[in-house]
């Protein structure tokens, strides 16, 4: 029961610091009545994640280590997390629907395209 290979150190280690260090934004979220834009920015971060993968690999950007590919993969879910923002307040502004509603329209919209 009590033997962990090194492997379950680093499995037991990385979900305690990714616990830890979605604490602090989760109850932000919470507090202020938008924990339902974790939930999409977490979802819609995956169009930019194949978005970059197939360019890196169309454009061969990777190298043979894969180092550059996982900063690509990184720079297209950050920026697939701020379109997310942005056309939310995009679309509750011009549509004129409450946030919930856009955020479910550009949500399940992005999270399809993916």
């Amino acid at each position: 029961m009590f033997d962990w290979s090194s492997h379950d150190v680093w499995i037991a280690l990385t979900a305690a610091l990714a616990g830890m260090s979605c604490a602090v934004p989760g109850t932000f979220l919470v507090l202020r009545k938008q924990s339902m834009l974790g939930d999409a920015l977490s979802h819609t971060v995956l169009p930019g994640i194949v978005t970059a993968f197939l360019v890196a690999h169309w454009f061969q950007l990777a190298s043979p280590n894969g180092n550059s590919l996982h900063a690509l993969l990184l720079v297209g879910a950050v920026l697939a997390g701020l379109v997310t923002a942005f056309l939310t307040e995009l679309v509750r502004k011009v549509g004129g629907v409450e946030e919930s509603a856009a955020l479910g329209v550009v949500y399940s919209s992005l999270f399809a395209f993916g």
